[in-house]
């Protein structure tokens, strides 16, 4: 791997490597990139998927290579640079607490109170992450900073400024570690300019990229240009005051557009509402929208465009009249304002363009509120001109990116160039200590009878079985909770299920209980097939209540598979086979953690066994046989 890594940057090009669980993966990718970065005057830019993942890359790995690139005289300085929501904005909070702040109606002063004590305290570092206790996410967004409202170097508080000061150090620094959001929102908005003027994040031509946890780069890719936008003008109730405050608005000409929209918004949400017929979401064949609705939702969309365009004359001539803190802040708030707004119209844009790219468009209704989407569900063009074509030296690095024993689903989901490198590493864990298991009997899975077999199953293989330390993955929800009301009061005095605690804390009960001696089982959805490290008997059993093929109930996923079989391509093979494949691998591998680990992992679903696809499947697990067994 690290010859791999090693020749790859050095020669400006592009690599995916696959390293399974005990490979030692952060270290075959940081140390010849770091070394080589260093010789060739290189930045070195890390990105995985999440921010606890940044925290362990600098925590752990950086921290355990720093003292011997530091005796080899290897300037390894680091800096974790995080989405820019996740800081406080010390120019809002001041505004929000000790004005009392008369443009905020909610009961939210003793929360914002308390935040402000811990910042003026120096007991924070101004992180979300790092609060010693939890914030509302609506009152977060009070005081946070964000692109709309930050002042960058203009601001009278950028001097204390927590993500000012973290961006000081990414300049400094010769190692960066974010995540794929903030790398691809940060290309986004940078692409284009000045490269002695960007970002050190996108100079590209002075960086090294390393891409972890790259399974998920797809998904993150056609996140940064998914939109949505709901049809309501509540967000007028508080800008409304917010710009009479400033000033600098025509809050009698703003009251008249608003008005006008207030009007088309409830023929739009009626319309919305009627062709929903009931149901939750609608999603548009093909992406194409009816022209009746399509006007009407047309002048929704001119009509806020109108707003947009008289609130940014307010804003800038605010910007000119005066330079009072007071008036930073109001015209900061509305320029805040002014962003949301700008993004809602964006998404009322995509949702009518007609241009080549594939979306998925729908509508749907939660809560009463009525809400359009538009969203690109193939990722292999933005991929490629947000990253391939700019970069020079890129590595992507997964336990699971080779779904099916075969790199081509991802090389080809991911656009990446025909020159690419391709390494799969073998597992360095002791699998004869491990077995699959699938039942000899077992009712398809599409049959009324499949629930009560499963919670059948689940009773005979986690509670009456020898195993401490027990996980079961299901597929939905509805079979999570339909298996847990089928168990007894005593049965499910051991089961800790997602979703009624935190998942950091649903991890500390279950390794209390199994550290006691007592017998626990967790019962989990999607994201426990990732992230969960319990080695030894914290965990010896695994099972998959069926197999993890992905629902056709996501507008993204069925848009994609109504175009290709449009195109005449069957969409089994090239997009549903490829995602099972992979959340096999995830769950599979939840079992062997270790060196010593051992334990069964069953699957109850016999298509494994018993269609054509089923061998391809297991090559994505580290399993060479299935083991048919009564349980």
């Amino acid at each position: 791997m690290i010859r791999c890594v090693a020749q790859t940057l050095a020669a400006s090009g592009h690599a995916v490597i696959q390293a399974t669980t005990g490979t030692g993966k952060s270290f075959g990718y940081q140390i010849p990139a770091i070394v080589l970065g260093a010789s060739r005057d290189k930045r070195v830019i890390i990105s995985t998927k999440t921010a606890n993942l940044q925290t362990q890359i600098a925590d752990k790995d950086l921290k355990t290579l720093s003292g011997i690139f530091a005796e080899l005289g290897i300037d390894a300085t680091s800096a974790v640079i995080m989405g820019r929501e996740r800081y406080v904005c010390p120019l809002r909070l001041t505004e929000k607490t000790q004005q009392g702040s008369l443009l905020d109606e909610d009961n939210n002063q003793e929360v914002m109170r308390e935040i402000a004590d811990a910042w003026h305290g120096g007991q924070w570092d101004g992180l979300r992450d790092t609060l010693k206790f939890k914030v509302p996410q609506t009152i977060w967004l009070k005081v946070n900073n964000n692109r709309h409202v930050c002042l960058n170097d203009r601001c009278p508080d950028a001097p204390s400024c927590p993500h000012m000061a973290v961006k000081a150090q990414m300049k400094k620094a010769r190692i960066i570690i974010t995540n794929h959001s903030y790398l691809l929102s940060t290309i986004a908005a940078f692409s284009g300019g000045d490269s002695a003027q960007k970002h050190p994040v996108v100079d590209f031509e002075n960086n090294y990229y390393l891409l972890d946890e790259a399974h998920h780069l797809h998904d993150e890719c056609l996140g940064a240009f998914s939109h949505n936008a709901p049809i309501e003008e509540d967000i007028f109730n508080e800008a409304g005051r917010i710009f009479s405050a400033l000033g600098s608005i025509n809050v009698s000409a703003l009251k008249i557009r608003v008005g006008a929209m207030v009007g088309i918004g409830a023929a739009l949400r009626s319309n919305i509402k009627t062709m929903l017929g009931g149901e939750t979401r609608h999603r548009f064949v093909l992406g194409e929208v009816p022209g009746v609705f399509a006007r009407l939702v047309d002048e929704y969309a001119n009509s806020l465009k109108e707003i947009c365009d008289l609130i940014k004359e307010g804003i800038d001539a605010a910007k000119k009249q005066t330079k009072r803190a007071s008036q930073v802040v109001l015209a900061a708030n509305a320029n805040a304002v002014l962003g949301q707004l700008n993004e809602r119209l964006e998404a009322l844009q995509r949702f009518l363009a007609k241009d080549n790219a594939p979306r998925a468009k729908w509508i749907e209704i939660f809560n009463d509120v009525c809400t359009v989407h538009a969203a690109p569900f193939v990722a292999a063009t933005l991929a490629a001109d947000m990253l391939w074509k700019h970069t020079r030296g890129v590595v992507l690095c997964s336990a699971t990116i080779a779904p099916l024993g075969e790199f081509a689903a991802t090389l080809a989901a991911l656009g990446m160039p025909k020159t690419t490198r391709t390494l799969a590493l073998s597992s360095p864990l002791d699998y004869s200590r491990a077995r699959m298991f699938v039942p000899k009997f077992m009712v398809p899975a599409n049959s009324p009878g499949y629930p009560m077999m499963v919670a059948t199953m689940v009773r005979k293989l986690v509670f009456a079985g020898e195993h401490i330390g027990s996980l079961v993955y299901f597929t939905s929800r509805s079979k999570m909770e339909t298996t847990y009301e089928s168990l007894s009061q005593d049965e499910r005095q051991l089961v800790i299920k997602q979703g009624d605690m935190a998942p950091a804390a649903m991890i500390a009960e279950h390794k209390r209980r199994v550290d006691a001696g007592r017998k626990s089982v967790i019962f989990g959805l999607d994201s426990i097939s990732e992230g969960v490290d319990l080695p030894g008997q914290y965990c010896t059993l695994v099972v998959a209540d069926k197999l993890p093929f992905p629902s056709m109930e996501d507008p993204i996923l069925a848009a994609h598979v109504e175009y290709l079989e449009a195109k005449g391509m069957h969409a089994f093979p090239h997009l549903m086979l490829p995602m099972a494949g992979t959340k096999l691998a995830q769950v599979s591998g939840r079992l062997i953690r270790t060196e010593s680990d051992g334990g069964d992992f069953w699957v109850l679903d016999r298509r494994i066994i018993e269609k054509s696809y089923g061998a391809k499947l297991m090559r994505s697990t580290p399993f060479a046989e299935v083991i048919q067994s009564h349980g």
